[in-house]
């Protein structure tokens, strides 16, 4: 179970489900996997049940949606922090459900990760290069397997 591919946020498992570990499936069967929702943020939160083999390769993949009700923000007395500096005119960001927060710069081709601990980016975060050779990023934006979908000024592409 998976939020935004991040496991044990919003999306769990019942433990009443028909499919069983360590079972062969052939082509054609199908069995149950039974979710259950608690919201841990407010908003359309998107999930994904993952069915792995022995090996750990997927073999299924079903969505799961949810909607937290609550407040979005709070204001708290508190500091704003910088964090990223000497970025260039960021043009598409992505955070995923552990808190990563994925951008692109205007004159960049390339994919950058800002790397969270503990769910948040620290005022002075690791970031790395995650992909390149893209034309001018247009949008990011990620599913809840945690597959992140690019659109640039030449394909449209998953990472």
């Amino acid at each position: 179970m998976l939020t935004q591919g991040a496991n044990g946020l919003d999306f769990a498992d019942t433990g009443s489900d028909t499919c069983i570990a360590g079972n062969a499936y052939s082509v054609g069967q199908s069995c149950t996997v039974n979710v259950s929702f608690t919201r841990q943020f407010p908003g359309n939160r998107i999930g994904a049940v993952v069915l792995v083999d022995n090996s750990g390769n997927t073999i299924a993949t079903g969505r799961a949606q949810g909607v937290g009700v609550g407040p979005q923000i709070s204001f708290q007395p508190g500091v704003q922090s910088t964090v990223g500096s000497g970025l260039f005119e960021l043009i598409s960001v992505a955070v995923d459900g552990s808190g990563n927060v994925y951008f692109t710069e205007v004159d960049g081709n390339a994919i950058q990760e800002m790397l969270a601990v503990n769910g948040s980016v620290p005022a002075s975060p690791t970031i790395k290069t995650v992909a390149s050779g893209f034309g001018t990023v247009a949008i990011m934006t990620q599913d809840g397997s945690g597959n992140l979908y690019i659109a640039d000024d030449l394909l449209f592409r998953r990472m």
